[in-house]
């Protein structure tokens, strides 16, 4: 259960650009507590709050709209990853396996999970579990490793790593007019 202390250290002590991404999720899961997720306006202050009155739900945040989410799965995925020019940011939250770091996005794009055949899924779509988030299945509270700060200040991720190989050719064979295979 969520009780005040951690609730004031997840959702109310956001910025008002990430409240407004949040989500309830399931007790005990990162999976959303209402069907009307996707719908549903923002959230405000006072219903968050009776929202917890009512009973114990997790913190889920909206991702797409300028910002992404690596979700790493390894410390070693993190180093290889940073070794492709994906920098360092300010924000993480720690998770059961490794850690969820927030980025800046320029464009709109699909979820990428095992993006690039890596222990990593690229997060542009849905929502991701938060700080003050307890996993029942892994026995797991999810923290913030630094503090939010505005979108708009996170690193941007380099927009040239999320094409794809398949999207490349696409475009090639649509530039050039010629038939997928020759490109």
């Amino acid at each position: 259960m969520i009780d005040g202390e951690l609730l004031k250290g997840s959702v109310l002590s956001l910025l008002p650009e990430y409240r407004e991404r949040f989500v309830p999720l399931k007790p005990g899961t990162k999976r959303p507590a209402f069907d009307n997720w996707l719908t549903r306006g923002p959230y405000t202050l006072d219903e968050i709050v009776e929202l917890y009155r009512r009973g114990d739900f997790n913190v889920g945040l909206r991702v797409g709209n300028r910002l992404l989410v690596v979700d790493y799965e390894s410390e070693e995925t993190i180093a290889l990853v940073h070794s492709l020019g994906v920098p360092e940011t300010p924000i993480s939250v720690l998770t059961h396996r490794c850690r969820h770091d927030y980025y800046q996005c320029l464009s709109e794009g699909k979820t990428k999970i095992k993006w690039r055949g890596m222990d990593c899924d690229i997060k542009r779509t849905g929502v991701v579990a938060a700080p003050a988030t307890w996993r029942d299945d892994v026995s797991c509270r999810y923290v913030w490793r630094g503090r939010p700060v505005p979108i708009s200040e996170l690193p941007v991720f380099p927009e040239e790593l999320l094409i794809e190989r398949e999207e490349v050719r696409a475009h090639i064979a649509t530039t050039l007019d010629l038939p997928d295979d020759r490109a």
